[in-house]
């Protein structure tokens, strides 16, 4: 016998869902340099990185205010800046696009980064079209659907209200790579 859905039972289970969205995200408010730690390193043990290397810096050294973190491939360091650590899923999400970076210098190294531009010198658009970060994109929404069920980010990344970055998932291809990184990495 298949069960009924009522307008109560639905109202019901919405009403608990969002309750559990809510604590789901209210888990996920603001981060401390340990849980940032412990993401670095659940995130380097599925990239099978070597994080013995790997310099972390918490600073504020980006020209652009709303780059939330930063790989530089050619000194090892991962840069992180403090102004997001309001917001675990932010940081996450940037420390998993960034930590991609790294394995793709240590998998592609420069043939990866050939043609590859700045922020500063692209629209978002045309920078989020590079290949380099349609994979880094696609894995970090990958690690953060997977390991911390944060299914909203893949909609929209807010910040007081404003959008920080567009639907990363409307740029062509990462939708397609989102796919294969789940496979490769989280199934």
């Amino acid at each position: 016998m298949k069960a009924r859905i009522t307008k109560n039972s639905l109202d019901s289970f919405l009403e608990n869902e969002s309750e559990k969205t809510a604590a789901m995200m209210q888990d996920l408010s603001s981060a401390t340099e340990y849980d940032v730690d412990n993401a670095i390193n659940q995130f380097c043990n599925i990239l099978d990185l070597d994080i013995s290397g790997l310099g972390i810096l918490y600073d504020k050294p980006f020209q652009s205010e709303t780059t939330m973190a930063a790989y530089d491939r050619r000194k090892d360091i991962l840069i992180i800046n403090p102004n997001y650590m309001f917001s675990k899923d932010l940081i996450f999400f940037s420390v998993a696009h960034e930590l991609r970076h790294k394995w793709q210098n240590e998998h592609k190294g420069e043939e990866a980064f050939a043609n590859y531009k700045s922020r500063l010198s692209l629209n978002l658009d045309k920078y989020n079209e590079q290949e380099v970060e349609i994979d880094a994109n696609a894995f970090a929404l990958a690690a953060m659907d997977s390991l911390y069920k944060c299914w909203d980010i893949r909609i929209k990344i807010k910040c007081n209200g404003a959008d920080v970055r567009k639907d990363v998932l409307q740029t062509d291809g990462v939708s397609k790579r989102y796919e294969e990184l789940m496979e490769q990495y989280f199934s």
